[in-house]
């Protein structure tokens, strides 16, 4: 591993540390008081916040140069693609049914939602399914394209 690999971990490794903080009870509570009346808009500025800190994160890591660590078969190759496409429903029903009520999205085109703990669908087996599609989407590329950058992104998340 080299500097810039070092430096890709220490980013993601911050992105998750800001991204954990912010969600953290405490953290919301010391906003809310600052804040006031305009604690409604915490989950849009949280969803920002973590848009604007993994966008540079993920471009510095597409912009180094970084080796291939083995030479993906044709079966880790269609293991990798049923991943991919399995992450991409999760994620995508998370999105939708989880992540835009809580994102403050939905503040935007509902004033009065209240997000609530889902515990159907997916919840019912998972607790984060957006998270878990996630790291099935980053771990499925990395045995498609088997990166040492990649490797580093899906030790470090």
């Amino acid at each position: 591993m080299n500097t810039q690999h070092w430096l890709l971990a220490a980013l993601w490794l911050f992105f998750g540390v800001v991204h954990s903080i912010t969600a953290t009870k405490t953290f919301k509570s010391f906003i809310e008081r600052i804040a006031g009346s305009y604690f409604i808009y915490y989950t849009l500025a949280y969803s920002l916040i973590a848009l604007l800190t993994i966008i540079p994160v993920i471009y510095y890591q597409l912009s180094i140069v970084s080796h291939y660590l083995f030479r993906p078969t044709e079966i880790i190759i269609f293991i990798s693609a049923a991943g991919i496409v399995l992450a991409t429903i999760v994620s995508g029903y998370s999105i939708f049914q989880y992540f835009i009520p809580l994102s403050g999205v939905a503040f935007l085109i509902n004033k009065s939602h209240t997000p609530d703990l889902k515990t159907n669908g997916l919840n019912r087996y998972m607790r984060h399914p957006l998270y878990f599609g996630t790291l099935l989407m980053i771990w499925s590329f990395f045995l498609w394209f088997p990166l040492l950058s990649s490797l580093v992104a899906c030790i470090a998340i």
